[in-house]
C-alpha cells in the first residue's frame, strides 16, 4: 500500500503484543516508500492509562514507530475541543447560546429523540452549512506541531531509508 490511515484506532489496542503485531503488520502491508498516517491523542506530557486508552506521548509514539523502522516525517496539532479549542469552534458553539441557542438544542432534542426525527434533516442540514460556512472563513483547526501544542496529533511515519521492511 501507498498510504495507511489510522484514525483514533491504535491507541486504543491495550495489548502491548497485540500492539506491536499490529505495527508490525501495518509495516509489512506498506510499500518501501509508502506512509502511515494516524490521527492519535498523543500529548507531550505522560498521562495514566485508562481501561481503554493507552494516552502514550508523542515521544512514546516515536519510540514505538522508529522500533520498527518509522520515523515522525511530520506532525500536525488537531483541534481538540476542551484541551486545545480553535476559534472556529468557539463561533459555531456560539449558534448554541443565547435564546436562539436554547430553541436550536430543544428543535435537535426534538428531533433526534422523538418519532419526529425524520424532519430533522433541514435542521442537519442547516448545521452541517453552517459549520462549513465557518471553517470556510478559518484555517484553524490543524496547525503546525512545533507552533502550539495540542493533545491530539496528526503525525505522518514513513519509512527510515526501507529500514522498515529490512531492506
Amino acid at each position: 500500500m501507498d498510504m495507511i490511515l489510522s484514525v483514533t484506532a491504535l491507541d486504543h489496542i491495550m495489548d502491548d503484543l497485540e500492539f506491536s503485531v499490529t505495527l508490525d503488520t501495518l509495516r509489512d502491508l506498506l510499500k518501501e516508500d509508502g506512509v502511515i498516517v494516524t490521527l492519535e491523542y498523543s500529548p507531550r506530557e505522560a498521562r495514566s492509562k485508562s481501561y481503554y486508552q493507552r494516552f502514550m506521548t508523542l515521544d512514546e509514539w516515536r519510540s514505538q514507530f522508529m522500533r520498527r523502522g518509522f520515523v515522525l516525517q511530520n506532525s500536525y496539532g488537531f483541534f481538540h475541543p476542551e484541551e486545545a479549542p480553535c476559534d472556529s469552534y468557539a463561533v459555531y458553539q456560539s449558534l448554541f447560546s443565547g435564546l436562539k441557542g436554547k430553541i436550536l438544542k430543544r428543535l435537535v432534542r426534538i428531533f433526534h429523540y422523538t418519532e419526529f426525527h425524520h424532519r430533522g434533516e433541514f435542521l442537519n442540514t442547516w448545521l452541517r452549512t453552517r459549520a462549513r460556512q465557518i471553517l470556510e472563513k478559518t484555517n484553524d483547526f490543524c496547525w503546525e506541531a512545533e507552533k502550539k501544542d495540542s493533545p491530539v496529533n496528526i503525525m505522518i511515519w514513513g519509512s527510515d531509508d526501507g529500514a522498515a521492511k529490512g531492506r
